[in-house]
């Protein structure tokens, strides 16, 4: 498991220099079908998984392709950009990154960040109305000895309430240290989501790969040489005129 409950996360880009807007958009949709192909096979309907795809702007402009079941979630996605490694808006890339997560992590971090704020602002509201009464005595007072109790109180008033806030924020963390850690063993002992897992490593690693053949396919692309209707015409050489030859003497005098 890495960071943040995700599983395994791959993501590349392959340039394609040299290739034409529809050439890009016809290999995109190449690439969408066989992760179609793969998709499907590795995660069968009939098995249990919820398959969605999306293509809001078709298939050659690229897909998202999302599976669940149970605590499993998972989606790769395959577009078309703009090449990041080149500043011409003509050069384009195929870019590919998928992950998976568990649902009972993810949602452990969701509440758990949700707690830390709430307890943070419930500390910092309950250490600021500890002071409200002692700010509404000095209020009218005009005594310098009120003045200054009233300047301490204030000075008091704002390093309580960061303490509170800071110990708010603590209890929630402590909370939300609980919460994972039984997501965590809940998920561990999850057999279907472990082989969801197990399916998902080795589909992404197989993923992964398809970069290589992206940029063999591109490294072994022959050099296309014009066809004889569109080739230069040459001229036939003529030899160079011989240039005239004149002889000189020189005579001694």
């Amino acid at each position: 498991m890495e960071k943040d409950a995700v599983y395994s996360p791959f993501g590349w880009s392959v340039g394609r220099t040299g290739q034409t807007r529809s050439q890009v958009r016809e290999e995109v949709r190449r690439v969408v079908d066989q992760v179609s192909d793969r998709w499907a096979s590795v995660f069968p309907s009939l098995e249990g998984y919820r398959v969605c795809v999306s293509s809001p702007a078709g298939p050659s402009n690229g897909v998202r392709l999302t599976v669940e079941r149970g605590n499993f979630r998972a989606s790769v996605c395959v577009e078309s950009i703009r090449d990041p490694s080149r500043h011409a808006r003509d050069h384009q890339a195929i870019r590919m990154y998928g992950r998976a997560e568990a649902h009972a992590l993810v949602c452990a971090e969701q509440v758990s960040v949700r707690s830390v704020q709430r307890l943070r602002q419930v500390g910092l509201v309950a250490s600021a109305l500890l002071f409200i009464p002692f700010l509404w005595t000095i209020a009218g007072a005009h005594s310098t000895a009120y003045v200054l109790a009233g300047l301490l109180t204030m000075v008091a008033g704002i390093a309580t309430t960061t303490l509170g806030a800071s110990l708010g924020g603590y209890i929630g963390e402590r909370m939300a240290e609980g919460a994972r850690r039984r997501a965590i063993a809940e998920t561990s002992v999850d057999t279907r989501l472990q082989e969801d897992l197990r399916r998902w490593r080795a589909l992404s690693r197989e993923l992964s790969g398809t970069r290589q053949a992206l940029v063999g396919s591109a490294a072994a692309a022959p050099f296309r040489a014009l066809s004889p209707e569109i080739a230069p015409k040459r001229n036939p050489s003529r030899p160079l005129p011989r240039l005239a030859t004149s002889s000189f003497s020189f005579s001694s005098s």
